[in-house]
């Protein structure tokens, strides 16, 4: 039954939409015409009306097969403040284009050296795709399927992550006009389109009286090199599960390791904590699978072992899979008391006021519209955050692993009296006198945890294991060689 149901999707999607892409898929410019703007209201000075993608704006037929999404939102103009960077921050001044596979965006400076961003609202997905299939029906479903994401979500997060306690930056959103921009030689890519441009919190220099006492500002990678090389760096793991946990809250998918940098914090005895900063909100109230064909690609009876789509699901798994290596090093210390006590803060933390006030930075007039639906369904995820969170550390706690770094530690493990499983990790001391310093602490049931890897580098690590029971989790040790140890291997194989 699946199989002759799975051709009939991927045949209708050809002959729906055709085996070429479409050319000139885009909005030429933004800005509402004079006779379409007639009917409304006259904007505020500075102001235009816009709207962020006519384009997604499809027939009652198109939308029940491939999802009605936010084209509404889209579609509908809203009163956007023209964009002057001299009048921003002291004055903002280009310095270097970037972008991923689907935005344009810009650095800037002020005279300060902060630095910010500028990248366009809308997105072009098929820049990922390989040559062959920017030229086939596959860009048209891409590119329309963009419409799932709110243009505008990323604007309301910030009352609901400051509330929550998460660190987040502040975007604002802007027309950019035919000339007198700022932008200067980038004025061409940006002209005539809706662009967000909000902070980057990526260095020393970009830290604000937020941040407090933090030192520093590093990126994933960074962050892997410091955790590898010294159990003196650690992540604060119960930070990072209320980011992730309000990631999941707003149906933010998009969290993979380049959405997120970490503020250093230098603290006793040699002791560096990181604190998670998330970035790029743009997909904060996705809504996918509310189309016949997107829903059935969301079906897991459907969609079996296709990793590709696992992530569309509107489920916790869903939700966290685009962030699941990040998860696996960082929450593994995260107790189901401990899950819970987040969620009971989180729940208390975002309030009516404060969810009806995100919902107010929602340009006008969509503040007046769809923004019932999202602040509806958003209320019912907060109510309901006890069970996400449950679900959450369910997902986690079944296959966990205990990083080490390549400084020396013990591992021991326990088996309890009651069946549970302790595991523990200590420093070893590396001078006379010194103590040994507990790092992990945590007990693990059968019932929830199957397996624990034991993952040590630099083959000096001391391992004590009880002898498993029956009804106790697998216990694997892993032994990696540390980085000084592989350069020494290669040095000597020359």
């Amino acid at each position: 039954m699946l199989q002759p149901l799975t051709r009939f999707v991927f045949l209708f999607s050809l002959l729906f939409l055709g085996s070429c892409a479409r050319e000139n898929y885009f909005q030429k410019n933004a800005l509402y015409t004079a006779s379409e703007a007639e009917k409304l209201a006259q904007p505020e000075p500075g102001f235009v009306w816009a709207t962020a993608g006519k384009h997604y704006q499809r027939s009652k037929v198109h939308t029940f097969i491939w999802g009605k999404h936010y084209r509404d939102v889209w579609a509908t103009p809203v009163a956007v403040p023209i964009l002057n960077l001299t009048q921003i921050s002291g004055g903002l001044v280009p310095s270097e284009i970037g972008g991923g596979l689907q935005t344009t965006s810009l650095t800037l400076v002020n005279s300060e050296g902060r630095s910010f961003t500028l990248r366009t609202l809308d997105k072009d997905p098929v820049k990922s795709l390989s040559p062959f299939w920017q030229k086939t029906f596959i860009s048209n479903i891409m590119r329309d399927q963009t419409s799932a994401i709110n243009p505008y979500g990323a604007f309301t997060v910030p009352p609901l992550a400051k509330a929550g306690e998460i660190f987040h930056t502040n975007p604002d959103l802007f027309y950019v006009p035919a000339a007198g921009s700022g932008l200067g030689k980038f004025q061409e890519l940006f002209a005539g389109k809706l662009v967000m441009l909000e902070e980057k919190f990526e260095n020393k220099e970009s830290l604000t009286p937020n941040f407090g006492k933090a030192t520093q500002v590093i990126n994933s990678k960074k962050l892997f090199r410091e955790v590898k090389s010294s159990h003196h760096n650690q992540v604060d793991q119960l930070a990072f599960a209320r980011a992730r946990l309000f990631d999941i809250l707003i149906m933010d998918l998009d969290r993979h390791e380049g959405q997120w940098n970490w503020a250093e914090y230098r603290m006793d005895a040699g002791t560096v904590i990181y604190k998670p900063i998330p970035k790029d909100r743009d997909y904060a109230y996705y809504q996918f699978a509310d189309g016949l064909i997107p829903w059935l690609l969301t079906r897991r009876v459907l969609v079996g072992k296709m990793k590709a789509f696992i992530h569309n699901i509107p489920d916790v798994a869903g939700l966290a899979y685009k962030g699941r290596e990040l998860d696996k090093k960082f929450l593994s210390q995260i107790s189901a008391e401990e899950w819970a006590q987040v969620a009971k803060e989180l729940q208390s933390a975002l309030s009516q006021p404060v969810i009806q006030e995100a919902m107010s930075r929602f340009p006008h007039p969509v503040n007046q519209g769809a923004s019932a639906q999202i602040s509806k369904k958003l209320t019912q995820r907060v109510n309901n955050l006890p069970q996400l969170a449950d679900e959450y550390y369910q997902l986690l706690a079944s296959n966990v692993k205990v990083l080490g770094s390549e400084k020396r530690e013990k591992f021991i493990v326990k088996q309890l009296p009651d069946k549970t499983t302790l595991v523990e990790v200590f420093t070893l001391p590396e001078t006379p006198g010194e103590s040994p310093r507990l790092l992990y602490h945590r007990i693990f049931t059968y019932q929830d945890t199957k397996k624990i890897t034991l993952d040590g580098v630099g083959n000096k690590d001391e391992f004590v294991v009880d002898k498993p029971g029956k009804r106790t989790p697998v216990i694997k040790i892993k032994e990696r060689k540390s980085k000084t140890e592989l350069m020494a291997e290669g040095h000597k194989s020359k």
